[in-house]
């Protein structure tokens, strides 16, 4: 080893003391010399990174890649422009991104990510995985228009990032998505936009994917933590409001009865929602004549626990549709018709369980929930493209005049 190396002492070695330094400290060591700052990039996974814990983040690919972060919006101060919300912007071609950005050392680690680019390949992936971490808890929205990745790569990067929340929307083709892709074991929700460009495309993912996320939900209710896991996989895990919006799934009456009884199994603080289009007119038909049946699941077992009363449980289903028309056929129970060809090709079935806790409500505040629950089953399209963001995502095939970043952005 030459005295131009820097210290006599192995890479391995250097990156066994790394590894026990914390993330200020790793960083501080990387500017020392080119040696130990190549050692730090190549071992970027594996080493303690600064992290920027913003609220959320922008990360747009195009002509160039733009970072926004925007930060947490303030009800008391009047939005004089627009886009106010916004801190921080920068611009990079990709040479500069990998210069200025991935290479300062640093982790994104935002509340919610919002990731988009026309077409998400190997060298997006790539850069991706440089610069952020992991989404544990967290929310990724993705954006894009093409995937060029492979099944198993695709799946790879997703479970890579392991968002708590995903969001997908864009033109991309929805066969794309299935069980094997998104990744379930960390998943506690999921939006699927529609493809407006191709409606008509099906996704292959099946009730596994519900059932599995339900599984996620139902291992994190207070009654089922125990030694091994003691407490919830996320900090103010019940304050969450839980989702599942797909725009079609291979679901059969089995898996809707065993993810319905999970669901409403044991009292719970948390609100889940779960809305599923483009299904048989049977597999709705066929939940609805046997509504009766559901009663006794879950809360009418609680009465006899003392946890609620009878009054304190509210069940509610109905039979809806997108035409406009009063349709006497919709009548629940032993009046809807024994042919689910006469309901509407937009019939969509609503059914929700609340439960109180019992006790009278002080003034102005609400009495606390046990159980909190609403499932939507449709048999039409889903017209809904994206709910997170909430605006649009910057769009980068327009040219703005935004300063381009030549140097190092202060972060």
């Amino acid at each position: 080893m030459s005295k131009q190396d820097g210290l006599p002492i192995p890479n391995e070695i250097l990156l066994i003391l790394m590894r026990n330094l914390d993330a200020p400290d790793v960083r501080s060591l990387g500017n020392t010399c080119k040696r130990l700052r190549q050692l730090l990039l190549s071992n970027k996974s594996k080493l303690s990174c600064p992290q920027l814990s913003w609220k959320e983040a922008h990360l747009s690919f195009g002509r160039r890649i733009v970072l926004l972060r925007v930060d947490a919006k303030h009800e008391y101060k009047r939005r004089r422009i627009r886009g106010s919300d916004i801190s921080a912007q920068w611009e990079f071609t990709e040479e500069s991104f990998t210069e200025d950005f991935v290479d300062l050392f640093l982790m994104l680690s935002p509340e919610t990510l919002i990731l988009k680019c026309k077409d998400l390949d190997v060298n997006i992936t790539s850069v991706i995985k440089r610069c952020v971490g992991k989404l544990s808890g967290k929310t990724l929205a993705l954006e894009m228009d093409k995937c060029s990745l492979p099944d198993d790569d695709f799946a790879s990067f997703l479970r890579y990032l392991s968002p708590f929340s995903l969001h997908l929307s864009g033109h991309f083709d929805r066969s794309l998505l299935s069980d094997q892709i998104l990744p379930l074991s960390s998943l506690y929700s999921l939006y699927i936009g529609t493809n407006r460009a191709d409606v008509e495309a099906r996704t292959r993912i099946s009730g596994i994917t519900v059932r599995k996320i339900v599984n996620n939900w139902f291992q994190n209710y207070p009654s089922q933590l125990d030694s091994k896991n003691p407490a919830p996989c996320c900090v103010d895990y019940e304050k969450h409001d839980f989702l599942i919006v797909l725009p079609d799934c291979d679901l059969d009456y089995n898996e809707f009865f065993a993810f319905l009884r999970e669901l409403i199994a044991v009292p719970h603080h948390t609100r889940e929602s779960i809305t599923i289009y483009r299904l048989p007119k049977t597999l709705i038909h066929a939940i609805a004549r046997n509504l009766p049946t559901f009663d006794d699941l879950g809360p009418n077992s609680w009465v006899g626990q003392g946890l609620c009363s009878h009054d304190d449980i509210k069940w509610s289903c109905a039979l809806l549709c997108d035409c406009g028309e009063l349709h006497a056929d919709y009548n629940m129970g032993a009046d809807l018709p024994t042919d689910p060809l006469r309901m509407c090709d937009t019939v969509r079935l609503v059914l929700g369980v609340t439960v109180h806790k019992p006790g009278e409500a002080a003034l102005l505040i609400p009495k606390e929930t046990l159980l909190h629950v609403q499932i939507t089953l449709a048999a039409g399209f889903s017209m809904v493209e994206a709910e997170i963001p909430k605006r649009r995502i910057v769009d980068i095939m327009k040219r703005r005049r935004v300063l381009y970043c030549r140097r190092q952005p202060s972060l």
